[in-house]
C-alpha cells in the first residue's frame, strides 16, 4: 500500500491524525479515508435520494459515502495522472530516440531511464509522440478521401469514410 498525493501534514494538519487520505492498495484499487456523513449533509442526502439526477449511481448496503476535501483529491489525481504521463507512445518514442543517439543525451551523457525522467519530460515525449501519430493519421485520412473522390465517391461520403481514422474534428474535413 502506498499514499497517493500529499500527506495530511502537507495539507495543513498539525498531527496527521483523523485526516482524509488516499492510498493505492497492492492490487491497484484505491482506499479513500474521509468523513462519513451522519445523514445531515451530502452523504445522507445522496443516500436518501439515491443520487437523484445522476444516472446509474447509488450507494450499496456495503458501501458508504465519504467526504474528502478537494485539495486531498486534487493532489492524489495529479500524482495518478503524472505517473501515467507520456504513456506507452512517449516511452516508445524515447526508446527509439535512445537507439538513434546510442543512449546518450545532447551532452554526451547516458540518457536516464524512462521512469527516472521528470513527469513533465515524460509528458512532453508523450505529447510529441501523439503529435506524430495524429499527423500520420491526418495524412492517411487525406489520401483515403482524395483516392475515394478520384474513384467517383461523392465528397461527403469520402470525407465521412476518411474521418474514421482522422484525429481532427470531422466538421473540419467538410470545409476542405
Amino acid at each position: 500500500m502506498r499514499r497517493i498525493g500529499s500527506t495530511p501534514q502537507q495539507r495543513g494538519s498539525a498531527t496527521g491524525q483523523s485526516c482524509p487520505d488516499v492510498f493505492e492498495l497492492d492490487g491497484g484499487d484505491y482506499l479513500v479515508i474521509g468523513k462519513i456523513d451522519s445523514g445531515n449533509g451530502v452523504g445522507g442526502s445522496i443516500r436518501a435520494s439515491s443520487f437523484a439526477g445522476v444516472s446509474g449511481a447509488s450507494i450499496g448496503p456495503d458501501e458508504r459515502a465519504v467526504i474528502v476535501p478537494r485539495d486531498c483529491i486534487v493532489t492524489a489525481a495529479r500524482q495518478i495522472v503524472g505517473e501515467d504521463a507520456g504513456g506507452h507512445d512517449g516511452k516508445h518514442a524515447y526508446a527509439a530516440y535512445s537507439v538513434i543517439v546510442d543512449g546518450l543525451n545532447y551532452r554526451g551523457e547516458p540518457m536516464p531511464e524512462w521512469d527516472d525522467l521528470p513527469v513533465k519530460i515524460r509528458a512532453a515525449w508523450g505529447n510529441a509522440a501523439m503529435g506524430v501519430r495524429n499527423r500520420a493519421l491526418m495524412q492517411a485520412s487525406d489520401k483515403i478521401r482524395d483516392r475515394l473522390i478520384v474513384d467517383g465517391v461523392d465528397k461527403a461520403t469520402a470525407s465521412h469514410a476518411a474521418a474514421l481514422i482522422d484525429p481532427r474534428d470531422p466538421k473540419s474535413l467538410d470545409s476542405e
